[in-house]
């Protein structure tokens, strides 16, 4: 490839909304819940559409409900693949919370008393990457005025994207 279409192939990409995805929204493929299919299109238009990032504590939400999940060794190693086919295939991205993101996880608490934990930091971490949008399955973080304004970022179900 060209070094000019190979730069302006990295610029468009760059200029793509960022997409900070939550664990539920993975699990809910893997597991195939009710939301499986709004999910299962969502996370097929990444590195299309936006570029997805997950992060590792997202993905070690992942992991642990992955191992009360699936019995079968043969299920676990889905759950492997799943994750490879989400970075290389449609380009997800993993990230680590960083030192300025566990401030910002009291504040949300102090936003939305009924956040979960693990749900304040990934959220937090998303913010901390300036994120586009956070993509999740809770209704209590989905449209949050006061969250989406303190933070300037958009809380989104996967069907609204």
């Amino acid at each position: 490839m060209k070094k000019k279409t190979k730069t302006k192939l990295e610029r468009k990409w760059q200029n793509l909304p960022l997409h900070h995805i939550d664990a539920c929204v993975v699990l809910e493929v893997l597991i195939k819940q009710k939301e499986y299919e709004d999910c299962k299109n969502y996370l097929n238009r990444s590195g299309n559409k936006y570029r997805g990032i997950i992060s590792i504590s997202a993905l070690g939400e992942i992991l642990m409900v992955s191992i009360k999940k699936f019995e079968k060794e043969t299920e676990g190693g889905r759950v492997s693949l799943f994750i490879g086919e989400l970075a290389n295939k449609r380009k997800i991205d993993f990230s680590a919370p960083q030192f300025r993101t566990h401030p910002l996880v009291e504040k949300i608490k102090l936003i939305e008393s009924r956040a979960e934990p693990m749900d304040a930091l990934n959220l937090a971490t998303a913010i901390t990457e300036n994120a586009d949008v956070f993509v999740t399955l809770d209704g209590k973080l989905i449209g949050n005025k006061k969250i989406e304004s303190a933070f300037k970022i958009k809380i989104k179900h996967p069907r609204e994207l």
